[in-house]
């Protein structure tokens, strides 16, 4: 391996220090429970160490769950998230990421597993990438998703309505846009934390799907087009200095419609983010509440994610998709199961673990190739599995290696290109491919990451592309903002 420090690969995906063996409970939890809030930044929990009281209601549930504080996601986009928790595999395993990205044939899902040991499936989804014509109802009895970017005030009183009166074992999924742009949400908490005399451009910024998605290093542009021009492939990089002075001169170009987008307006965007954050966490609290009176509560294995983070200003952007950083890959991750303690876990996990997690506890076997495992001894035992190094793979050509101390991004190739592995192995060190996103400066680290990224990535097949998406899935895309080339 090149002759640096880091552990042999099986040992890179899961730390080799094995916990104590957990001894199963005598019955698996008859309901099995996943949450998933779109786009929720992990720094906006209380228990994550916000200050603001945005979450009351998952605070109160992680006072009695397992806290993963450096939970990391496989991608930044809803769909290759998803598909990666529900499989325990790698995007570019599955399909070609990117816009058009959907879940092909490839890997197992996690309820076709569970139907196969007895369990009842069923889904209910805000729609738009997690309609089934994306490929990720696969293997659900039931799958029902709202009109596009759907809230959680639909998918959760639909979900709880379904599990009443069921007396068989159970895996339900519920899935919400809430926090997703353009983050307005009723009152009283849309506008709860923010200015309201404030009248500057992000007004328009997040009543418009991809207002804020639109904003470079303080411009703000007004053409959708704008994200073509990022994707046109004379700029593979448009986050390196070559494709900020492109994006430069077009702001310069008075027939380039682009606005300032100052401090003020960053201010005012956090802040109705804030708000779509605390309208979900209310919801949710709404839904513990019906699983605690209607007695499901107790001997359920609840699970609670987020596929995603959204960058709120880091590097002069907003939005996610287009960095694999931790603000669109860093995601809540709380585990409440019959007989676990609640504990805090500091070391990094993946959302990967999400499906061998949930099989565990449902007495059954993870499909081979998975490439998470199950943290179910941390619930039970205080320790257990971590990823001394975890990866992730970006919608806009870009793949990742995160230590707790640094992250190395490789850009301007895809994750499922034949090329990339010789790549990442040959390419100079100050090739501007490379990004170093870290508190501590370090070359050893960096070589370590640049070696545990090309045998990650040497060591996983790239999924044959499945057809594409029919046509009234990428116009749905479009009618809301997407950029589907």
């Amino acid at each position: 391996m090149r002759g640096h420090a880091l552990l042999p690969l099986p040992c890179l995906l899961v730390a080799c220090a094995a916990a104590e063996a957990v001894p199963a409970s005598q019955e698996p939890p008859a309901t099995l429970v996943l949450v998933s809030l779109d786009t929720l930044r992990a720094d906006r929990l209380g228990v994550l160490g916000n200050p603001r009281g945005l979450t009351p209601n998952l605070d109160a549930f992680a006072a009695e769950s397992a806290v993963f504080t450096q939970a990391f996601a496989a991608s930044n986009t809803t769909a290759m998230s998803h598909a990666s928790v529900f499989t325990s595999r790698y995007p570019s395993e599955l399909g070609e990421p990117g816009p058009r990205f959907s879940l092909g044939t490839g890997g197992t899902t996690l309820a076709e597993v569970l139907e196969l040991y007895g369990r009842h499936t069923a889904a209910f989804t805000g729609g738009l990438h997690l309609d089934p014509g994306w490929g990720l109802s696969r293997g659900f009895s039931e799958f029902s998703a709202t009109p596009p970017l759907g809230s959680l005030w639909t998918t959760l009183p639909a979900a709880a309505d379904w599990l009443d009166g069921r007396t068989d074992p159970v895996f339900l999924f519920a899935h919400g846009y809430d926090v997703h742009t353009p983050y307005l949400v009723p009152a009283p908490y849309g506008l709860a934390w923010a200015d309201r005399t404030y009248k500057g451009e992000a007004v328009t910024a997040v009543r418009r799907r991809v207002g804020t998605e639109l904003v470079f290093d303080g411009r703000m542009f007004l053409e959708d087009a704008m994200l073509g021009f990022l994707w046109d492939l004379g700029r593979p990089r448009p986050r390196d200095a070559a494709g900020r002075a492109a994006l430069a001169a077009a702001a310069a170009d008075p027939a380039t419609p682009s606005e300032p987008f100052t401090e003020a307006d960053a201010t005012y965007t956090n802040a109705v983010y804030d708000g779509a954050v605390a309208y979900a966490d209310s919801l949710f609290g709404w839904f513990i509440s019906r699983l605690k009176a209607t007695g499901r509560y107790d001997n359920a294995l609840i699970v609670v994610m987020s596929d995603h983070g959204e960058g709120l200003g880091e590097a002069g952007r907003f939005g996610h998709g287009d960095a694999t950083i931790d603000a669109e890959l860093h995601v809540p991750l709380l585990i409440r199961a019959p007989g676990g303690s609640p504990r805090r876990i500091e070391e990094q996990v993946a959302l990967l673990d999400v499906m061998p997690t949930i099989l565990d506890y449902a007495g059954a076997v993870a499909p081979a190739g998975s490439r998470g495992h199950s943290l179910r001894p941390w619930l039970e035992a205080g320790s257990g599995p971590s990823h001394p190094v975890v990866f992730a793979e970006g919608s806009l050509r870009e793949v990742s290696a995160r230590s707790p101390a640094a992250r190395l991004t490789f850009s301007g190739i895809g994750g499922a290109s034949p090329w990339l592995p010789a790549l990442l192995a040959s390419a100079r060190d100050d090739d501007p491919a490379w990004s170093v996103d870290s508190a501590i400066p370090d070359e050893a680290r960096r070589r370590e990451l640049r070696a545990a990224l090309a045998d990650w990535r040497a060591g996983i097949a790239a999924a044959a592309p499945d057809a594409a998406p029919d046509e009234r899935l990428l116009k749905e895309a479009r009618e809301h903002g997407y950029f589907t080339p």
